[in-house]
């Protein structure tokens, strides 16, 4: 038998281009001298790599174990966002 135990975050976001948002959320981390490498699925993974240019709803992220310190980080990103007027948020 194999199991994987991954933590998973997942959001629903209004369409939006994968790269701009990480981008951002990868400056916003910076700016508080937080790192955090994962890994992407899907649409994102795509658009990531180049292979796609279309806009997505979702951001597919695994990852082993996602520290508080960046769970944070992502909630805090959502809010500053939503106040610029682009909805981040938990798909529950």
């Amino acid at each position: 038998m194999f199991l994987l135990d991954f933590n998973m975050v997942y959001y629903t976001i209004t369409p939006m281009k994968p790269v701009s948002v990480i981008t951002k959320f990868d400056e916003f981390l910076k700016a508080r001298r937080l790192t955090f490498e994962a890994v992407a699925v899907g649409g994102t993974a795509l658009a990531l790599l180049g292979v796609i240019t279309r806009e997505t709803r979702d951001c597919d992220i695994l990852s082993p174990d996602i520290p508080e310190a960046i769970s944070k980080a992502a909630k805090d990103f959502a809010r500053e966002m939503a106040s610029s007027g682009f909805e981040l948020g938990p798909n529950e």
